[in-house]
């Protein structure tokens, strides 16, 4: 305890008697310590931690794969038709069950407000398939999946909490939703959450009508599949036996199956998959941004040690042994890495937020994305394995120096011994490659993200407000009450002052969603070999096209005037145009959406929109009148001349005067929906270009410490030089030739290491290549001039040495 003691109060000394390396130390590695665990706290739960469902190893996510034009299957992923599905349920040689979901988002009332929840549709197996049990109540049973039973609901453990402060006797309580009165029958437990299709948590789950007519349908593609696997088959296994039974599904049922395909995906890689390269090129970042830290340290370490040598040596002389010394520089190392772990920690907290506040929507839904204790944990793990890298080899070193050496050189500042000088380098040199890498590919993202940016979307995102409505059923019970509904609000929203169009569509570009739909041209056979044409088609009401700041390129948009031919019309993209009627004027031609018998007439061609996301080219969208498929749930544009914020409380008004009953969704400008679908790209770049700062940070400085700790060490020399006529210049060029030879060989080696990697961040880039000249030439460039910089100030402290008080103080 003695021994302990007295260890204690040596270190607390040692760090209060150079309170500027003390400081650099731990600020060094609570940086590097924070943004390390900020990561862990988001990769953790996403990539990383199992989900509480029984084995989950063994479930996957099922999709179909479309055909291609020639014949093959796509690579891409479909979702699945409800006859698709009812044909795997029967492979009971491969899954031990497999269910279905569909996004549900019911309206809430019987509060204050009427509120949109989020919520699925899901296919009696759900739950069982899932393998998780209730909290409170039971799942659904078998008979609640068919018509006039299925109006009960499972509520989550977050909704149940937040919305009924966690009432053990919500069971038999019954719920407004869509008009409609459902029954809670079960809660589940606290982190039981299906984050597919969509990575929203859902509040609450109901039992989805699978059977007869619609367990038939093969033409329809709505479902999202899972199922989990028999305990000995494998994932390359059930892909096997899909891909078989898709072949056979193509000659059983011609006209809707030939050609499609099944993909088998592990489902926990498949709910991540849009966030997995992220999330593993930013945890190359951080280690790199760790490394570089460690390095930087150890080199001050290395210096600092330099430094004591004499200290050293009187210990050893006066009777301390080698392991005594070895472990006081070690406590001192791990000590200066626990106080920046615990200083690292509450900046860790901020970067957390940061995370999820300008990260994809995958972050902001998860709530298990927190600094809990597992993170500290990781910090905790983290802070003695960087003590132990960065602390244990200059331990080492020191100790291993001869007593009589160091007492011997002490006296003199003379530079130090060429294997230190080496390690210093090498140290140097690494950080300056990893610094490189960081800055390559910061400088890739940010001119990904300015390419992104100048992305035409395709129609005019300014001055338009945009909300979602669903209309229940239980209100809205005929296709003509749903139609004439959209009709009246969409006059409504026309009579504000201000607005200067209004209009509604199943989708708004760039605000999510998808619908494609087969659609035969007039003229042209629709049996095998040929096929009807697969299409994207929009809903919408007159005004929309308009509204959202479309414009035509040829004909015109469809107009209420419409209305006395029955709606039998349509408009189309130019892509549309290019590819079904290519070098033809398609303006009179007529097409018919398979299963509908009504012709529909082409009357204008829309400039072509980009829907799905600013990355992906414009489809082939057709947007038909809503009265030929009226849908409870549409996506309102309204324009204004002036500012859409001013509008907001107006539309608000117009909204609850209307039907006070429906909860307004994601009101927001449509600059902001644009905005939304560049969060990716952007995110990208803020992650890798923070992390490239902070390297660059701790390489300059691991530069400066090591050119100014060789100024120091050679100040005997450098005065002998000034004193036999050495000029300030010729003094400047030797450090700076020293120090910045290390500089050199780390930036050729960045720049080959970021070349060979070149493929792992180019799944983060849109329209630039992974090896572009000018970002190579740049980022070292940038690194090279501030490392120059860097070396240059304590250069010039030493050209104006004083070679008289050199002399005599050596």
């Amino acid at each position: 305890m003695d021994t302990l003691l007295r260890d204690l109060r040596y270190l607390v000394r040692s760090l209060r008697s150079n309170p500027g390396f003390t400081s650099v130390v731990i600020l060094t590695i609570a940086v590097a310590v924070a943004a390390s665990t900020a990561l862990f706290s988001v990769v953790n739960p996403l990539l990383v931690r199992a989900e509480p469902y029984a084995d989950p190893h063994r479930l996957v996510a099922l999709w179909e794969s479309p055909p291609r034009a020639d014949g093959g299957v796509a690579p891409g992923k479909n979702e699945v038709s409800p006859g698709t599905y009812g044909d795997w349920i029967a492979e009971r040689a491969v899954f031990d069950g497999v269910a279905a979901v569909a996004p549900w988002r019911p309206n809430l009332t019987g509060g204050d407000e009427p509120v949109r929840v989020s919520g699925m549709a899901v296919s009696r197996d759900f739950f069982q398939t899932l393998g998780t049990r209730p909290l409170l109540g039971r799942v659904f049973v078998p008979e609640e999946a068919t018509t006039g039973k299925n109006t009960v609901v499972v509520l989550s453990y977050a909704f149940w909490r937040e919305r009924f402060g966690s009432d053990s006797s919500i069971i038999g309580r019954e719920l407004s939703l869509n008009g409609r009165k459902y029954t809670v029958v079960g809660v589940m437990p606290e982190r039981f959450q299906l984050r597919y299709p969509l990575p929203e948590a859902s509040d609450l789950w109901r039992p989805m009508i699978l059977a007869g007519e619609t367990l038939a349908n093969r033409r329809s593609h709505y479902l999202y599949v899972f199922g989990r696997l028999r305990r000995d088959v494998s994932v390359n296994r059930a892909q096997s036996a899909l891909t078989s039974l898709a072949a056979r599904q193509g000659a059983d049922f011609p006209a809707t199956n030939r050609g499609w395909g099944a993909r088998v995906i592990p489902l926990r890689e498949d709910i991540a998959s849009d966030v997995r390269p992220l999330l593993v090129i930013g945890s190359a970042a951080v280690a790199l941004v760790l490394l570089i830290a460690c390095a930087n340290v150890a080199n001050l370490l290395l210096a600092r040690g330099a430094a004591r040598a004499r200290e050293v040596a009187l210990r050893t002389a006066l009777g301390a042994t080698r392991e005594r010394i070895v472990r006081q520089l070690a406590t001192e190392s791990m000590a200066l890495a626990v106080i920046g772990a615990v200083i690292g920690l509450p900046l860790a907290r901020g970067l957390v937020a940061i995370l999820v506040r300008f990260g994809p929507p995958a972050f902001q839904s998860n709530s298990d994305i927190a600094l809990d204790w597992r993170a500290v944990t990781f910090a905790a793990v983290l802070a003695v394995l960087t003590g132990v890298v960065f602390g244990l080899a200059p331990a080492l070193y020191a100790a291993r120096t001869p007593a009589g050496d160091a007492l011997r050189e002490a006296g003199r500042r003379v530079s130090s011994s060429r294997s230190r000088a080496r390690t210093r380098d090498a140290l140097v040199a690494t950080e300056v490659a990893l610094a490189a890498m960081l800055l390559i590919g910061s400088g890739l993202t940010i001119l990904s993200f300015s390419r992104l940016l100048a992305v035409d979307p395709g129609f005019d995102a300014r001055n338009a407000l945009t909300f979602e409505l669903g209309l229940p059923a239980s209100s809205y019970r005929t296709n003509d009450e749903i139609t004439q509904a959209h009709h009246r609000l969409v006059a409504m929203l026309r009579a504000l002052p201000g607005v200067t169009e209004a209009g509604a569509s199943t989708h708004v570009p760039l605000a999510g969603g998808n619908m494609t739909t087969e659609l035969e041209i007039e003229g042209r056979p629709v049996v095998p070999p040929d096929r009807p044409a697969e299409v994207a088609y929009r809903l919408t009401t007159d005004g929309f096209t308009a509204a959202a700041g479309m414009s035509m390129r040829r004909g015109r948009a469809i107009a209420a005037s419409d209305a006395a031919d029955g709606w039998r019309v349509v408009t189309i993209s130019e892509t549309a145009a290019n590819t079904l009627f290519p070098a033809a004027d398609p303006i009179g031609r007529r097409v018919r959406i398979t299963g509908d018998s009504a012709w529909l007439t082409i009357i204008g061609v829309v400039r072509d929109v980009r829907h799905t996301s600013l990355e992906s080219p414009p489809g082939v969208d057709i947007y038909v009148p809503q009265e030929r498929e009226p849908s409870g749930y549409m996506r309102y544009v309204v324009r204004t001349s002036g500012s859409t914020s001013a509008l907001a409380p107006a539309v608000r008004r117009v909204v609850r005067t209307f039907d006070p009953t429906l909860p307004i969704v994601g009101l927001e400008s449509l600059e902001s929906v644009v905005s939304r679908a560049s969060v990716p790209r952007r995110f990208a770049m803020l992650l890798l270009g923070s992390f490239a700062v902070i390297a660059l940070v701790l390489a300059v400085g691991g530069v400066y410490a090591m050119v100014a700790y060789a100024v120091n060490q050679r100040t005997h020399e450098l005065a002998v030089r000034v004193a036999l006529g050495a000029r300030p210049v010729e003094v400047v060029r030797t450090v700076m030739a020293n120090g910045l030879g290390a500089v050199g060989i780390g930036l050729m080696a960045g720049v080959l290491l970021a070349l060979g990697l070149g493929r792992v961040i180019s799944t983060l880039l849109y329209g630039v290549s992974a090896h572009d000249p000018a970002i190579y030439v740049a980022a070292p460039a940038i690194l090279g001039v501030v490392a120059g910089l860097s070396a240059l100030f304590p250069a010039l402290r030493a050209s104006r040495v004083d070679p008289i008080t050199a002399l005599r103080d050596s």
